[in-house]
């Protein structure tokens, strides 16, 4: 006899068990037979270190720092910051905003007094030293400047004029105290149209004349194709180059920094003194940090699934996971492994 669920009703109370039931019992639906402490295992294998600093982004930072504490008065000069796909840009950009935005908090907090009463001081005064947005692909320049705005919490709720756009820019980056314009896709100008491509060039370059602050872009190499299709926007941007790790010390440094950053820990680290594991890793991910970190990502869950004591280049082969490869990704190279 088959069984008819009731449809009586259920109280507040009830409800609120078996809402809570079924919250516990979702992981369930996803990873089936699996325990609860594996289940958590693969959980923080996927919660993969935000942000890693090493030295080759280090010194980009720090020539983005000079850029906006020296920025002329007259005509500031930026960077265009230019790299594979995956190579960390939008990692750069995104971790320098956050730098700025916590030293406003400190700095904020040093100088004013507050009440027992007050509420958190960033966030009633809304300053934004670094406003960073993409330049996405297919609009016209008002749309830009609106989309713009919009990442930055600005909605633009009337249809407004190319001036009128430029002019609530300038009036909201003042209101926030804004210091830098961080630009991310910035190879994406090329995607739209001629009087676009020319209006963008235009527009980011009268910012810095405006607001007397620089702008750091970061895109592919064709950014500075981009780039030059304006001399005078040219001249506001300082090239700098983000290439790929080769297979050698820094490389192992990155490596030794995201196994330090992961919450999951392992009974046998990784052998990084070992170059053909490094060599394995490089050759699977041509040196580009966000491959490696997704590569390593999967290689932990691995390592969970089968119970294993850590990652070992065996288990790295047997992962089926196909590179990016892009112009400036390099294959592991015989002379690399023995250079360190």
């Amino acid at each position: 006899m088959t069984n008819i669920p009731s449809t009586k009703p259920k109280s507040s109370a009830n409800q609120d068990k078996e809402d809570t039931r079924d919250e516990a019992d979702e992981s369930s639906v996803f990873f089936p037979d699996l325990p609860d402490k594996k289940i958590n295992l693969l959980k923080a294998c996927r919660k993969r270190p935000s942000t890693i600093i090493h030295a080759a982004f280090q010194q980009i930072l720090d020539e983005m720092r000079l850029a906006v504490e020296t920025a002329d008065s007259s005509k500031p000069s930026g960077l265009l910051i230019m790299g594979d796909s995956d190579s960390g840009k939008s990692t750069i950009l995104s971790h320098f905003r956050k730098i700025l935005a916590e030293e406003a908090r400190q700095q904020y907090s040093q100088t004013t007094t507050l009440d027992d009463d007050d509420e958190e001081p960033l966030d009633e005064i809304a300053v934004k030293p670094a406003f960073l947005f993409s330049i996405p692909s297919g609009l016209t320049i008002n749309g830009l400047l609106e989309r713009a705005l919009s990442e930055n919490g600005i909605l633009v709720k009337e249809r407004m004029t190319l001036n009128q756009l430029e002019n609530l820019f300038y009036k909201k980056l003042r209101q926030m105290n804004t210091r830098v314009i961080l630009v991310d896709e910035f190879h994406d100008i090329g995607a739209l149209g001629a009087r676009d491509q020319h209006l963008v060039l235009k527009v980011l370059k009268e910012m810095t004349n405006t607001l007397s602050i620089p702008i750091i872009a970061a895109g592919t190499r064709a950014s500075r194709v981009v780039a030059e299709m304006d001399e005078q926007a040219w001249t506001r941007f300082h090239p700098v180059q983000l290439e790929p790790f080769k297979v050698g010390a820094p490389f192992r440094d990155f490596l030794a920094t995201y196994e330090q950053s992961m919450s999951v820990r392992f009974a046998h680290p990784m052998p990084l003194n070992d170059r053909k594991f490094l060599g394995c890793i490089h050759g699977r991910t041509n040196g580009l940090v966000g491959q490696v970190t997704r590569f390593l990502g999967m290689a932990y869950e691995e390592v969970v699934r089968k119970e294993a004591e850590g990652i070992t280049q065996d288990l790295l082969e047997k992962i089926c996971f196909t590179p990016l490869t892009t112009v400036m990704s390099n294959q592991s190279k015989a002379e690399d492994l023995g250079s360190f």
